[in-house]
């Protein structure tokens, strides 16, 4: 009884998750000392990267440690139901 109410409350946690984005955020160092964000994704067998503004890099972050968040409760979840 216990091992199903952990796996009612991970996907719970996992139904909380309302957006997310994969990826990472780099800083770039551009001509002049110029320097700027970029999102980077591997997406169908490529890597993307585009550029990210200021205002936008907390915003970026959070939604990137969500999908990290939704990950750990996958595998979590996973754990509880392979025997």
């Amino acid at each position: 009884m216990t091992k199903m109410r952990t796996r009612r409350l991970v996907l719970d946690e996992i139904a909380k998750i309302k957006l997310m984005e994969r990826g990472s955020i780099t800083e770039v160092s551009g001509r002049g000392g110029y320097k700027f964000h970029s999102h980077s994704v591997y997406e169908n067998g490529k890597s993307k990267g585009r550029h990210v503004t200021k205002a936008g890099v907390d915003e970026l972050n959070q939604l990137i440690a969500e999908h990290e968040k939704f990950q750990a409760l996958v595998k979590e979840y996973e754990d509880l139901v392979v025997q």
